[in-house]
């Protein structure tokens, strides 16, 4: 297998990959810049609300590379989960499954969130509650649990063999949810800020979007627009819960705008796939912040350089 992807045309490069039977593939895809030695390193955690925003396609922002690398991200797992005790991972059930969706799986049993954190050792650290305000918890029993994200429902085969052993929490019993994931983001607020700053913090806040553009430009509004609106009351619910046990982090809210979701998005017109330029003012926001704290604090810069981070 090639390690890293080889440059084939200007555009283009290609990658030498196993798949589950062990043969070898050869996988294509449009060639992405790599990070420049000087960039800043991110981690994020939560959805595609702030990790799109380091996206490649010119759909979201092709030259960020250039100022960061995303050096880890935790994808689609629960406050809930994340606090919870490691979970066996059953490889043998996602064999069939991409390799990233696996992994992404993978860390949601295995717990490993502040294990890589520690080891990839990012400058700044973006997070948002999208999985915590929509997506289910399941329950092995009260200390062993995992996310019933997106990825982990693909598995169909899979949810019907843990069927009987789980118990499923969600936010229709918002007295009981709540109960759990105030008792987890107090011990995550807590575990965080020993690993990186309350200032180098990134509150990313989410909102789903209540209509969408259609590929001729015509505006339309989604149906559940109840479901929409009760979404965003708990996400802002838990926004500013966490911003009381971490007043001193910083904030991208891009509520004072107008955006909607557009038919031309990569991943498809859905309340949270937002148009193009959500992504461009988001990458706008985390540029501002970032300046914003070397001003306050010119010294991160010649600590950083120091430790071989080298900022031209």
């Amino acid at each position: 297998m090639s390690k890293k992807p080889i440059r084939i045309t200007n555009n283009y490069q290609v990658r030498l990959i196993k798949d589950a039977s062990n043969k070898l593939q050869l996988r294509t895809r449009i060639r992405t810049e790599e990070p420049e030695g000087h960039a800043l390193r991110i981690a994020t955690c939560g959805s595609c609300f702030s990790r799109l925003g380091f996206g490649s396609k010119d759909y979201f922002n092709p030259d960020y590379k250039n100022k960061y690398e995303v050096v880890y991200t935790q994808f689609h797992s629960s406050i809930i989960s994340m606090m919870g005790k490691p979970v066996t991972f059953p490889n043998e059930h996602f064999t069939r499954m991409h390799p990233t969706l696996a992994d992404r799986i993978r860390s949601d049993f295995e717990k490993d969130f502040f294990k890589n954190l520690k080891l990839t050792k990012p400058d700044f650290f973006i997070l948002d509650f999208y999985v915590d305000g929509s997506k289910d918890v399941l329950f092995f029993d009260k200390k062993h649990i995992i996310t019933g994200n997106y990825m982990l429902t693909q598995n169909i085969n899979y949810l019907h063999e843990i069927e009987p052993k789980v118990t499923v929490l969600n936010q229709k019993d918002i007295t009981t949810f709540l109960e759990y994931w105030h008792r987890a983001i107090k011990k995550f607020a807590r575990k965080l800020v020993t690993y990186i700053p309350e200032e180098r913090i990134i509150l990313q806040k989410v909102r789903k979007a209540e209509g969408y553009y259609t590929k001729e430009g015509e505006y339309r509004k989604f149906k559940n627009q109840t479901y929409i609106q009760r979404s965003n009351y708990l996400f802002e619910y838990m926004e500013n819960y966490f911003l009381n046990l971490l007043p001193n982090a910083q904030v991208i809210d891009l509520s004072d705008q107008e955006f909607h979701s557009h038919s031309k998005h990569p991943g498809g017109v859905t309340p949270d796939h937002y148009e193009s330029d959500y992504y461009k003012q988001y990458m706008n926001r985390v540029d501002e912040l970032v300046l914003r704290y070397f001003i306050r604090n010119p010294g991160y810069l010649k600590k950083r350089k120091k430790k071989g981070k080298t900022l031209k």
